[in-house]
C-alpha cells in the first residue's frame, strides 16, 4: 500500500510540473510602465497644485499686507503744526510812575 501511494504521488508530481507558466515579459513591462506613468502624473499634479496654492497664498498675503500698510499709515499720520500767530507790536508801558517797594522794612 505504501508503494501504491508513492507511485500515485510521483505521477501527480510529474503531471503537475507538465504545465509551463508562460509569462509575457512585454506585457509586464508595459503594465509596470503604465503604473509608473500614472504615479508620476499624480505626483506632478499634486506638486503643481501645492505650488499653485503657495503662489496664491503669497499673492493674497501681499495684497493684505499692502492694504494693512496703507491703513496703518493713514492712522499714524501726524497733525500738521498750526501756523504761529503774528506777533503783536511792542506794548509800551502806560504807567510812568516810579516803582515803589511792596513791603517796607522796619529798622
Amino acid at each position: 500500500m505504501n508503494k501504491f501511494f508513492l507511485y500515485i504521488a510521483m505521477l501527480l508530481l510529474v503531471f503537475s510540473c507538465d504545465e509551463e507558466v508562460m509569462v509575457d515579459n512585454d506585457a509586464l513591462i508595459l503594465e509596470t510602465l503604465k503604473n509608473r506613468q500614472k504615479e508620476y502624473r499624480s505626483d506632478r499634479l499634486k506638486a503643481c497644485k501645492e505650488d499653485a496654492i503657495i503662489d496664491a497664498e503669497i499673492y493674497v498675503d501681499s495684497i493684505l499686507f499692502s492694504e494693512l500698510k496703507i491703513e496703518l499709515l493713514d492712522s499714524v499720520k501726524m497733525i500738521d503744526k498750526p501756523n504761529r500767530p503774528s506777533r503783536p507790536e511792542y506794548i509800551k508801558d502806560v504807567d510812568t510812575s516810579e516803582i515803589s517797594p511792596l513791603f517796607r522794612l522796619k529798622n
